[in-house]
């Protein structure tokens, strides 16, 4: 390009570089930055001054706007006289700067540096700054309020008036609303002419900011979440075989993460236990194919100590080729050893019930056969004695007589009673979906004589569900607690009761109230033992019909066998009770589940 200009001149050729941050989607977007803009100063003669100003040739065609020629100095002076040499600037600059100056995202401003005073400004920065043109040419970035605080104002000016270069620096300017623009400012010193100018370009970067600060927000918060749920990650580079673990994952074995150096697969791989690896490795690889959305799988790892530590480790392939090889998989290790340890409780606890429940089948056998046969013998020879000697005795052999066989027979009941107690829940009859008024019927059916012998009233209230339950043992406790109302009623008193139905927040509760004789508050939990009766003189069962006190120890063992509750209330005795039992409701049938209650 020299050799077009006069000899003489040569050395007046020089070539400056512009950095700019291009708009996305203009035609200089393509333009590898910093963007190569040489000056060169055409020959002249003592009438004649050229001006030029272009493009490279290898970037001419990728600018916006066309390039330009040549212009004569007295043209330029015309077009822009107040600017006189400033390069770009004004209406008569080249058209290749000009456009990028105007049309540019990124804001920029001409300043004097001896004084301050905007020589020219693009219209970014007006319409960021919330700016007219009139208001800001020929005054100083401070009178026009650029700065969003006196530490930003400070510091731009020294660095506009410094004689350095600057490059991406960050500022912090006021936009309008009161709001806060941050940008990246880049100061070129141009010597042009004889006079100095200051291009200064401020790209802006809030929104990157706030993506910046809405990511260290996001990092930040995820940090308290694994901090708080004491939850160890780790992320695996599949090709190369190399791990990183934060340093719970650490902890978690009693290591710190500079013992684990180097962190590769053989550092996890070598503390599974051994009889649960093969397993492992078999779930990661299957996830590894693509045959499972996710990997997942619970282990044991050994610990520094010597034990080992239950975890539940779960993991996903987060990157992958274009063919769907996995490249890199993350995950979570979350420490289960308390659960584990619960769950080994609770089998040792069900092997220990089962086998408690062997032991009462085999105790439930004994009733039925060893114990009550020497009853029976007892009732037998006591029922023939009192046939040989009728008459010969006298009154008070034939009472004792009496008593020996009201015993027998009366143990034989007990054991009858404690034989039907320890069967309860031990069926296996399906729970099946039923509507649960029909169970209050037929436990009326069954009943009905007494009901009308007794004159009782009985009354139902309220949505009867149709919920899952065992039916048979259902229907046994409306029987049993109708039938215990019925039989500890007042005297010369007609029975009245009230069932009331009522259902919420998945639970259906039965209430039944009746004017019977009651029970001293105290007195409550006895009612629930077996062969529990309250004692005479309290004015409760005590004092009423015989009973074997089974019947309510009964409900209640049917009901918690069914995961519900029964309670009891009373005013006081001759005031009447309520029984209240509670069951979670449930509307698919849970098939048989033979189990042990009490």
């Amino acid at each position: 390009m020299t050799e077009q200009v006069y000899p003489a001149q040569r050395k007046g050729v020089s070539l400056r570089f512009f950095v700019f941050s291009w708009p996305e989607g203009s035609g200089a977007a393509a333009l590898p930055p910093p963007l190569l803009r040489p000056t060169r100063q055409a020959p002249f003669s003592q009438n004649t001054c050229v001006w030029a100003r272009s493009p490279p040739p290898w970037c001419a065609d990728r600018l916006p706007g066309k390039r330009s020629g040549p212009m004569n100095r007295g043209q330029r002076k015309r077009a822009s006289p107040a600017l006189d040499g400033a390069p770009g600037a004004g209406a008569g600059s080249p058209e290749p700067f000009e456009t990028i100056f105007r049309t540019s995202d990124t804001l920029m401003l001409l300043t004097d540096p001896g004084t301050g005073r905007i020589l020219d400004i693009n219209t970014a920065a007006l319409k960021a700054l919330g700016q007219t043109r009139d208001a800001v040419i020929g005054r100083t970035s401070v009178e026009i309020g650029l700065f969003a605080s006196p530490e930003a104002r400070d510091s731009f000016v020294r660095d506009l008036l410094g004689g350095e270069d600057i490059r991406h620096k960050e500022v912090v300017l006021s936009s309008p609303g009161g709001g806060v623009l941050m940008g990246e400012m880049t100061k070129e010193v141009l010597h042009e002419r004889g006079r100095t100018f200051l291009l200064v370009a401020i790209h802006d970067i809030s929104r990157q900011r706030s993506l910046v600060e809405a990511l260290e927000a996001e990092r930040r918060r995820l940090e308290n979440i694994i901090e708080g749920t004491q939850v160890a990650t780790w992320e695996w580079e599949i090709d190369s075989g190399a791990c990183a673990f934060n340093s719970l994952w650490a902890a978690m074995v009693g290591e710190t993460l500079l013992d684990l150096k180097p962190i590769t697969l053989a550092t996890w791989e070598e503390r599974v236990h051994p009889e649960d690896r093969p397993r492992v490795l078999d779930v990661l690889n299957q996830h590894l194919k693509g045959q499972t959305p996710r990997y997942e799988c619970e282990y044991r790892l050994r610990h520094r100590a010597g034990g080992w530590v239950w975890v539940l480790d779960r993991g996903k392939v987060i990157e992958q080729t274009a063919e769907g090889r996995p490249l890199r998989m993350a995950g979570t290790h979350l420490d289960i050893t308390e659960r584990k340890q619960a769950e080994e409780a609770a089998q040792r606890s069900r092997v220990e019930l089962l086998r408690s429940n062997a032991d009462l089948e085999q105790f439930a056998l004994a009733i039925s056969h060893d114990l009550r046969q020497p009853l029976r013998m007892i009732a037998s020879y006591a029922g023939l004695l009192e046939r040989r000697l009728t008459g010969r005795m006298n009154g008070e052999e034939e009472e004792f007589l009496g008593y020996i066989l009201d015993g027998a027979v009366r143990m034989d009941q007990m054991l009858l009673s404690l034989l039907d107690y320890s069967r309860v829940g031990r069926g296996g009859a399906a729970c099946l979906v039923v509507d649960t008024r029909a169970l209050v019927d037929e436990a009326q059916h069954f009943l009905r004589p007494v009901i009308e012998e007794t004159r009782a009233s009985v009354t139902t209230i309220g949505p009867w569900p149709r919920t899952c339950v065992r039916r048979d043992e259902l229907v046994r406790v409306f029987q049993n607690l109708i039938g215990n109302a019925l039989k500890y009623r007042c005297p010369n008193t007609a029975p009245v009761l009230t069932l009331t139905s009522t259902v919420g927040e998945g639970r259906w509760s039965v209430s039944l109230q009746d004017n019977g004789l009651g029970f001293a508050p105290e007195e409550k939990d006895t009612l629930f033992r077996v062969f529990g009766r309250l004692n005479p003189g309290t004015g409760g069962l005590g004092d009423g019909p015989e009973g074997f006190g089974i019947g309510l120890a009964v409900c209640r063992r049917i009901l918690e066998g069914h995961s519900g509750t029964l309670e009891a209330a009373s005013d006081g005795p001759g005031r009447g009770s309520t029984f209240t039992f509670t069951l979670p409701l449930r509307h698919t049938p849970c098939g048989t589940a033979p189990r042990a209650v009490g």
